[in-house]
């Protein structure tokens, strides 16, 4: 009797698992949108390559038009906008601090004309952008952490990025950028109190569209948004970029040349 017993309630424990392997899971994450891989960035290097007064076409190279256009400035910002525009129509040298191998920063690391690797890893939660120029990396937080307090966030070239998932829309919020990086090699300037927020999402399997408003209430008199295409390669690799040893040049029999773009 006793051996029965056991084997009725061994059964029984077998049904209620096998019940259980098959009622459906309550409150599983939704599946993510697959960002992984190299992407290549085909809007340009130019901020302004893809903004809301383009038509965003783009050509049989896979590259995208742009259309010139002076940032949002306010009227202190402008002025000093107008001086480094003076300065170019005089050939005078703009002083970019990238010349000296430093980094250009968010945002301008993410419309920089090289490759960049996503690495999407704990189901979402950490999203890491490999940027082959500078050996640049972008660490975004959407486990639901907050920004740290103003007062202990020191400034530095990326900042301090958090996101979150809005269906299959990464939405990425920057602050804590240094002051002294510069939007584009041309002089663009901007104050310490830059925001830079981000939506990425897939338009098609291998083409990502990030959208970019830059929020500064001391220098800008309106949101500056831009828009950039990436086309992912599955057969790609991120390179080594080394700025001090200069190594996308070689000198060849006392004769400098660039090594041969990708295909």
């Amino acid at each position: 009797m006793r051996t029965v017993s056991v084997s009725l309630a061994g059964a029984m424990l077998m049904a209620l698992v096998a019940v259980a392997g098959c009622a459906p899971a309550k409150n599983a994450a939704p599946a993510l949108p697959d960002f992984r891989g190299v992407w290549d960035n085909i809007s340009g290097f130019h901020i302004d390559a893809f903004t809301p007064t383009g038509d965003g076409e783009i050509d049989e190279q896979g590259r995208s038009e742009f259309r010139p256009a002076d940032p949002p400035y306010n009227a202190e910002y402008a002025v000093k906008w107008r001086e480094v525009q003076k300065w170019h129509a005089e050939g005078k040298p703009v002083n970019d601090p990238t010349a000296a191998c430093l980094w250009p920063g968010v945002p301008r690391v993410i419309w920089n004309p090289f490759p960049m690797e996503i690495i999407v890893s704990d189901e979402g939660r950490r999203i890491d952008f490999l940027h082959e120029y500078m050996s640049q990396v972008r660490r975004v937080f959407a486990d639901g952490r907050a920004h740290p307090d103003p007062e202990d966030l020191e400034p530095t070239y990326n900042g301090h990025t958090i996101g979150h998932w809005e269906g299959e829309t990464l939405v990425m919020d920057t602050v804590g950028l240094r002051e002294d990086t510069m939007l584009q090699n041309t002089g663009m300037m901007h104050s310490d109190a830059l925001r830079v927020q981000e939506r990425w999402r897939l338009v098609e399997p291998d083409l990502l569209e990030a959208e970019i408003t830059m929020l500064d209430p001391q220098a800008f008199a309106e949101p500056y948004v831009t828009r950039r295409l990436y086309r992912r390669h599955r057969d790609w690799d991120i390179r080594d970029y080394v700025c001090e040893e200069n190594n996308r040049e070689r000198i060849v029999d006392g004769v400098t040349t660039n090594l041969p773009p990708r295909n």
